[in-house]
Formats: C-alpha cells, sequence, structure tokens
C-alpha cells in the first residue's frame, strides 16, 4: 500500500509539474502586435485616447496620459497638427511628439508595465520608409510607412515595460495619437484551443493515475 501511495503522489506531483510548465509558457508568450488600429481596438474592447501633449514648441522627455500612463523618452517637441506637422495622417487634429531632425530611433519607457498601447507614427521628410518597433519582450513590428498617411502600431502583451520605434530613413519622424487599455483582450481561439488542449492533458493524466492506484497497478 505504502508503495503504492508513493507511486501515486509521484505520478500526481509529475502531471502538476506538467500543468505548471503548460501555464508558464502561456503566460510567458509573446506579445501580439497590430498594424491597423480596428484590430487593436477588437483585441483590448475598452481603451482610452490621448491626442494632448501640453504647450505646442515645447521639449519634453516625459509625459503622463490622461488614464495616468506615465512614458518617459528621448527629449521630443511637441506639435500640433495640422500646423505643426503639415503631412501627418489626414483628418487628425491632435498633438503629436517630433523627435530631433536627423533621429532614426525613439526609446520610450512606462513608469508601470502594461498590457495594452497604440499609437500613430509618420515621417518627418516626404517619402516612403520602412519603421520597426520594438517591444521589450523582444517582439517585433516592422512595416511601410508613408509620409501622407500615418500608420498604426499597437500591440497586447503581459507586463511591457517600453519600446523602441526606429525607421530606416534618418530624416526625424514623430508618434501621436495614443491609445492606451488596462488589459489586453481574452485568448483568441486558437488560444483557447490549445489551453483547452493543455486541461484535457491534464486530466486524462490524473484521471489513469487514479485509475492505476485503484487497481493496484504499479
Amino acid at each position: 500500500m505504502q508503495t503504492s501511495l508513493a507511486r501515486f503522489a509521484t505520478r500526481a506531483t509529475s502531471t502538476g509539474v506538467a500543468a505548471l510548465i503548460f501555464f508558464s509558457s502561456y503566460a510567458a508568450q509573446a506579445a501580439t502586435t497590430y498594424s491597423d488600429l480596428s484590430s487593436w481596438k477588437s483585441a483590448v474592447g475598452s481603451y482610452n485616447e490621448d491626442i494632448s501633449y501640453g504647450t505646442e514648441n515645447d521639449d519634453i522627455i516625459g509625459l503622463t496620459l490622461d488614464d495616468g500612463t506615465s512614458l518617459s523618452f528621448d527629449q521630443v517637441t511637441i506639435f500640433q497638427v495640422p500646423t505643426g506637422w503639415s503631412n501627418w495622417s489626414p483628418g487628425y487634429t491632435g498633438q503629436v511628439l517630433g523627435t530631433a531632425l536627423f533621429a532614426d530611433l525613439l526609446t520610450v519607457t512606462f513608469g508601470t508595465p502594461i498590457d495594452a498601447f497604440g499609437f500613430f507614427s509618420d515621417l518627418d521628410a516626404f517619402g516612403v520608409s520602412s519603421m520597426t518597433l520594438t517591444l521589450s519582450d523582444g517582439s517585433i513590428i516592422t512595416q511601410s510607412v508613408n509620409s501622407d498617411n500615418a500608420s498604426f502600431f499597437g500591440f497586447t502583451g503581459t507586463d511591457i515595460t517600453g519600446f523602441s520605434v526606429s525607421t530606416t530613413t534618418p530624416s526625424g519622424f514623430a508618434i501621436g495619437d495614443f491609445y492606451t487599455a488596462a488589459t489586453p483582450s481574452v485568448p483568441e481561439p486558437g488560444t483557447w484551443a490549445m489551453m483547452l488542449l493543455g486541461f484535457g492533458a491534464v486530466g486524462l493524466a490524473v484521471r489513469r493515475t487514479r485509475t492505476d492506484f485503484v487497481l493496484g497497478k504499479a
């Protein structure tokens, strides 16, 4: 009996470890990136939009959005659209944060880790350039940005501490029209399927262990 109990405990422990590994891998999965606002909105549900950042032409190194999200970054200048950034996305009348002339990189750090964020970015000079968003967890999205229309960059993830925006054309660029959300969306259908498979595997393992114990199998 003691031997059977020991085997049951060992198998139950192994099952628990397997479950822990499964859920740990799920929790540690990379962030999901988005290149269009509508998809990001659908993913997060409720969100906040912030389009005003201070006095036009002021140079700043930090900003607190309306929902309390704080950002720190390399020095940028506040511009009012359309007077301050003539080639920004048509229809947007808020403010943007412009990098220094000829800059090709902007690094942003959040005051506290967040789970969902998005913004638009546009080039200083007219033309087309490749721009890349790199998150603190290593997730990356690269897309072609045309100065005639700002492009959206967004993500949902877990405990993202910051990000960087870079461009292949060192002519300066701007980011603005910030979107924040308290939590990311519920897992997508494919993720739910993986979770259900994990639950099934754990349940089957536990059931077989109990059956073996009752039957006195080794």
